[in-house]
């Protein structure tokens, strides 16, 4: 697993600026947000794919972490990530008006598509495989794309 520090402090950082940002753009508009169920269940979910991004980069850069134990973590942690934002997704689909139900299957299509990759190199770790830390790559590009596009999606949504 060297060799991959640098690209898991990279993501991280990443992650933790994305968030960030969509705190403070959510903050702005809170008032608004908490009139509109369904938004704060899309921002949920797009801020647990970035928190997953956080801690799966912060697990893999503890020093003495094997490639089966990190296999274990990252497989627990992205199995309860994509559980939580399945549910949130499914909650939101659920409860919001007809005339956008497309649009918010496909933004839950593309926030699990984006764990796809995640819980494949989770077990491919855990069978002791480091070729899984390769499929953490379109991972981490595809939750970072996702998060980028349900966060538009969210900000304009609360201004409506």
């Amino acid at each position: 697993m060297e060799g991959w520090n640098d690209f898991f402090v990279a993501a991280a950082g990443t992650a933790s600026v994305l968030a960030g940002l969509l705190f403070v753009g959510l903050s702005i508009n809170l008032e608004r947000l908490l009139r509109v169920p369904t938004v704060l269940l899309r921002a949920s979910a797009t801020i647990a794919l970035l928190g997953n991004v956080i801690g799966i980069s912060l697990l893999m850069l503890v020093p003495t972490i094997t490639v089966r134990r990190s296999g274990i973590a990252l497989l627990a942690l992205n199995a309860g990530v994509a559980i939580f934002v399945g549910w949130l997704s499914q909650r939101s689909i659920r409860m919001g008006p007809p005339a956008f139900r497309s649009a918010q299957i496909a933004g839950a299509v593309l926030c699990m598509f984006a764990m796809a990759p995640l819980l494949i190199g989770s077990a491919l770790l855990l069978g002791g495989h480091t070729s899984g830390l390769g499929w953490l790559v379109p991972g981490f590009l595809l939750s970072f794309a996702a998060t980028l596009i349900e966060s538009w999606v969210v900000l304009v949504e609360i201004n409506h």
